[in-house]
């Protein structure tokens, strides 16, 4: 309702409390015209209460695939852990085995020239050993290839945590976007309420209403009997009894 009727309104009810005298045709469009704000200001708490629930059904996704992909996150690194240990106690083992073989080499260099008359037989053992010495080198060399390919996947694991962090942050981003929305649409959700309460307080005592709108639901009404303003509570009459609504709790009203 605009500000200019409004005030036409309110004077018009300081100068004149008849009720008979007050409703004639000179305010009729402005009692149309109110009927159709009440309306398009429900069709507007309707649309603003979708917006909010597919807000807060977005917000529970985002937050659901976050979760998942922070625990597949943590599973990998597990796994990597696990790998590197592995890796760890192999090498030390093969190590070990290599300078007891390195040894065991320098035992039979010293029997060879001791032994003059098994030459060969030592000859050939030896072969054999660094034939061994060196399946050990080409096992010690695959992993430290695989121990490089690992550290290559780790620093790609790095660059990923790096990219998920990112996006986390440009997610909260938007979190607080779409809360400071919301926020503007319950204010504005409010600023109706506000109106309605303004409208009634400003209406006399006996003024007829059709029916008021509650949580959905329609009550049929006669008349305003008052409305408190230190309670913010307003009675109504159906023409059998009377019923106190509170002013928020109250979504649309129907004039006769």
């Amino acid at each position: 309702m605009k500000e200019s009727k409004v005030q036409l309104f309110s004077a018009a009810l300081a100068m004149n409390k008849d009720q008979g005298r007050f409703v004639t045709n000179q305010y009729k469009d402005s009692l149309e015209e109110q009927k159709a704000v009440n309306l398009h200001l429900m069709n507007c708490i309707t649309q603003l209460e979708k917006s909010y629930q597919t807000i807060l059904e977005d917000i529970r996704k985002q937050e659901k695939a976050f979760n998942l992909q922070k625990r597949s996150q943590r599973q990998n690194y597990l796994h990597l852990k696990d790998i590197f240990l592995e890796m760890a106690r192999t090498s030390n083992s093969y190590r070990s085995y290599i300078k007891k073989q390195e040894r065991s080499l320098h035992t039979m260099n010293e029997y060879i020239n001791k032994q003059d008359g098994f030459n060969k037989l030592f000859t050939r053992r030896s072969h054999s050993q660094y034939e061994l010495l060196n399946r050990l080198q080409q096992s010690v060399n695959k992993h430290e290839l695989y121990n490089k390919t690992a550290m290559e996947k780790q620093d790609t694991l790095e660059k990923m945590n790096e990219i998920m962090l990112k996006n986390m942050k440009q997610l909260e981003l938007q979190l607080e976007e779409a809360f400071e929305e919301v926020k503007i649409l319950v204010e504005k959700v409010l600023q109706v309420k506000e109106s309605i309460r303004t409208l009634l307080c400003s209406l006399p005592p006996n003024y007829p209403i059709k029916q008021v709108i509650v949580g959905g639901v329609a009550i049929p009404l006669e008349s305003l009997v008052f409305v408190n303003n230190e309670t913010d509570i307003a009675t109504f009459s159906n023409g059998t009894e009377t019923i106190s609504i509170p002013l928020q709790n109250i979504d649309t009203i129907h004039w006769e």
